[in-house]
C-alpha cells in the first residue's frame, strides 16, 4: 500500500503493497482505503499516508498510497476551536502550500522514498486513541504493516510528508514497490477528527471524492495514522509522522 492514502486515495494518508494506500495517500494499492461513508473506499496513491502518503494502502498486493485540504480559512481561531478535534487553535497562524507552477496541488517537495515499511504478519492492527493533531509539518519516520496472519506484501519504501493547518491537510508522497519508484503523489484534503478516526475528504489531486476514514493518535509532536483494509478491519499499516 502507499505511505498515505490506502488502495485507492492515502490519503496516507497516507504504501505497503496489498496493505492499503501515509500518510491521506494515493493509498497503496492493494489497501482497501480505510472505511468511507458508504461503508468502504478503494484507494489509490501512494503507496495510501499514515499519514499518508492515502489514501491509503494495505492487504497482500501491490500498494496504493501511505495514512490531504482548505475547508477553513488558516489562521481562523475560532474555525479551529469548534472542529472537532484536530486542529491546534493556540499556535500561530499557518497557511496551507499554494498551488504549484506547474499546476500540482500544493508546493510541497515530493521527499525521497527511504523509509522501509517493515511487517508483522501475525499481529492485528493496533487500534487508534486519538488526541490533538496540532499544526505543522509532518515526515514519515517509519511505516509498519501487520497481517494478522496474512502473508507480508511486497518490499516497500515510501517517503511522505504532511503540511497540517486546522481542517486543511496537504501530502507530498513517493513510494517504491519491489525497487520500482510509483508516481509521486500530491494532494490535498480536508480531515475532520472525531474520537478515535479520522475521516478524510479529498479535494485535489485524486479522483475518489468519496470519504476515507483512518483510525489514528496525535500527540504535540506525532502522528500515526492506521490504515486498515476494507473487509479485513485487523490487516493493514501504522505510518507514524514526527512534528517538524
Amino acid at each position: 500500500m502507499r505511505g498515505a492514502f490506502p488502495g485507492a486515495v492515502l490519503f496516507v494518508f497516507v504504501a505497503c503493497s496489498g496493505a492499503g494506500n501515509s500518510s491521506l495517500y494515493g493509498p497503496h494499492a492493494g489497501d482497501g482505503g480505510g472505511s468511507s461513508s458508504s461503508g468502504s473506499s478503494g484507494s489509490s496513491t501512494s503507496s495510501s499516508s499514515s499519514g499518508g502518503s492515502t489514501g491509503s494502502s494495505s492487504g497482500g498486493t501491490s500498494s496504493g498510497s501511505s495514512g490531504g485540504l482548505d475547508a477553513m480559512a488558516p489562521g481562523d481561531d475560532e474555525s479551529d476551536a469548534t472542529s472537532p478535534p484536530p486542529e491546534d487553535a493556540s499556535g500561530p497562524a499557518c497557511m496551507p502550500s499554494p498551488m504549484s507552477a506547474s499546476g500540482a496541488c500544493n508546493s510541497i517537495p515530493p521527499p525521497a522514498s527511504t523509509i522501509t515499511v517493515t511487517c508483522n504478519a501475525t499481529a492485528p492492527l493496533p487500534a487508534g486513541v486519538g488526541g490533538v493533531v496540532h499544526d505543522g509539518t509532518y515526515r514519515m519516520i517509519s511505516a509498519e504493516y501487520y497481517g494478522d496472519g496474512m502473508a507480508c506484501p511486497q518490499p516497500e519504501t515510501d517517503g511522505v510528508t504532511w503540511d497540517v493547518c486546522g481542517s486543511s491537510w496537504q501530502i507530498s508522497q513517493n513510494d517504491s514497490i519491489n525497487g520500482t519508484p510509483e508516481p509521486a503523489l500530491i494532494a490535498n484534503a480536508t480531515v475532520v477528527a472525531a474520537g478515535t478516526n479520522i475521516t478524510i475528504t479529498l479535494t485535489c489531486g485524486l479522483t475518489d471524492t468519496q470519504p476515507i476514514i483512518y483510525g489514528y493518535d496525535a500527540d504535540a509532536q506525532t502522528l500515526r495514522i492506521h490504515t486498515s483494509t476494507a473487509g479485513a478491519p485487523n490487516v493493514g499499516r501504522i505510518d507514524t509522522f514526527a512534528r517538524q
